[in-house]
């Protein structure tokens, strides 16, 4: 089949099939355990309990505990961020965006790197005052969910896409900020490359009750995002009370996780039955349009 501009929205009836997606998640589950693993220890358990076991157990200056523990964060992440930005600037093109030249970065790839950058700044001040801000060091994931919910947001709210955002060039119809992070992350951390970005693009336009899907994906995650954000950075922040504050760094770099981890998993369960309607819908029109 040729292939289909990316604006454009294809009628199901010039389908023989319901375009698949070249990668299940069902067929990687080890790989992203262990994946997801290292993330979450590295940017949430270790931090986490590093801060506590030098902050209590040993006669640390508390400006030295919080430089360790912010050399620490976010490791993994800023490891992960020079993979992926190595597999983008691959010559052979295999993992950029459709369309794109060598050199450009897909959405995601940029993202990732304001976000080190925001965090590596926030962390930066909060050891650099006198003294240290405990306040500001807890603040870093809070900061990320509401920088992230935020363009998920903004993406309902324009027609067309005023830049080009990985594969969706300037001016196309605007897709849902889930599109392409789902592109992007599974294009290069799961090393779909350029044949899963053209197979999702393909089912996309294809299926009205895919793209539905995901526009709602949008708003669950980018309304429940500034909720869980705004209530974290309020609590971290607003709240006053005895003591050090040090449970600020519990809640602050901890929650961020555990509201992830229940949202990944209902939206697992309800993308499921969302699938196996799209498929049901699909069949029955095949058998319309071929019977």
């Amino acid at each position: 089949m040729d292939k289909v501009p990316l604006d454009a929205f294809v009628p199901p009836q010039h389908w023989r099939f319901l375009p698949p997606l070249p990668y299940s998640p069902a067929d990687h589950k080890a790989g992203i355990a262990i994946a997801w693993t290292i993330i979450v220890l590295n940017s949430s358990a270790l931090p986490i309990a590093l801060f506590y076991g030098l902050w209590y157990g040993t006669s640390l200056s508390k400006r030295l505990v919080l430089a360790i523990v912010t050399a620490t964060a976010g490791v993994a992440s800023l490891a992960q961020a020079c993979r992926r930005l190595w597999k983008l600037l691959r010559k052979d093109g295999e993992y950029r965006p459709l369309g794109s030249r060598r050199g450009w970065l897909d959405f995601y790839q940029i993202q990732t790197m304001i976000s080190i950058a925001v965090v590596a700044t926030i962390l930066s001040v909060s050891t650099s005052l006198t003294p240290p801000s405990i306040t500001l060091l807890s603040i870093p994931i809070s900061t990320i969910v509401l920088m992230a919910s935020f363009q998920l947001i903004i993406s309902h709210l324009s027609p067309r896409s005023p830049v080009r955002i990985s594969s969706v060039p300037a001016g196309s119809p605007t897709r849902p900020g889930v599109y392409c992070i789902m592109e992007d992350v599974i294009a290069v951390d799961a090393s779909g490359g350029v044949a899963y970005r053209e197979a999702l693009d393909k089912r996309y336009q294809a299926s009205a009750r895919f793209r539905r899907m995901l526009w709602r994906l949008n708003w669950w995650w980018g309304c429940g995002g500034m909720v869980v954000g705004a209530v974290l950075m309020g609590v971290t922040v607003g709240l006053r009370g005895d003591g050090d504050g040090t449970w600020r760094i519990g809640v602050g770099w901890g929650v961020p996780w555990g509201m992830a981890a229940l949202g990944a998993w209902a939206t697992v369960r309800w993308v499921k039955k969302e699938l196996l309607r799209e498929r049901d819908e699909w069949t029955g029109g095949m058998e319309e349009r071929t019977g």
